[in-house]
């Protein structure tokens, strides 16, 4: 494993790449986009892996992994575009330190500077609405208040918020790829 820090602090709900074995995958040199479920510190983290199969899987206590080797068990790391932002931002104010990526850019130009922003940003904000919709179905109280029908629709809507994220990571990842 890598003696190497991760360069950017996890917090819940970001969206990384997680590859090995421990992925239940025929492949287990291909990375998955993982959505972070917990924090336990600067390097390991719980993830809830999209791997193509219903429900994905959950894995705990994972460890950072800066390198394209294949690993026992599983790894997670940044996605190229996470590690570059992080690089282009001042450490003191968290801003981007080139205006010229704030209003830079259109939906349409997924080359243009600021589109990957734009995409990062929607999946922080999807994966803070993600947390807050667990949280609420975790609260067995809350859930007795709820007719059978508003919990299944509530955990439709959480299944949809979960493959929305995937597809914003995957749109990532091609911008990396096309880049």
């Amino acid at each position: 494993m890598s003696e190497r820090e991760s360069p950017i602090t996890p917090t819940v709900g970001r969206v990384v790449l997680v590859r090995g074995t421990a992925i239940d995958i025929p492949e287990p040199w291909r990375e998955y986009p993982a959505i972070i479920t917990r924090v336990w510190g600067q390097n390991i983290v719980n993830l809830d892996v999209s791997n193509e199969r219903p429900g994905g899987v959950q894995l705990k206590a994972v460890p950072f992994f800066d390198s394209d080797v294949c690993v026992a068990g599983a790894a997670w790391r940044w996605m190229p575009y996470q590690v570059q932002v992080a690089k282009e931002r001042d450490p003191t104010t968290g801003k981007a330190r080139s205006e010229a990526t704030d209003a830079a850019g259109s939906i349409g130009d997924a080359t243009a500077p600021g589109v990957r922003e734009r995409i990062v940003q929607e999946a922080a904000e999807v994966g803070a609405r993600l947390n807050k919709l667990t949280e609420f179905l975790q609260n067995t109280e809350a859930l007795d208040l709820l007719s059978p029908q508003a919990e299944r629709l509530l955990r439709k809507q959480r299944e949809i918020m979960i493959s929305y994220t995937y597809v914003l990571a995957e749109r990532l990842i091609l911008l990396d790829e096309e880049g």
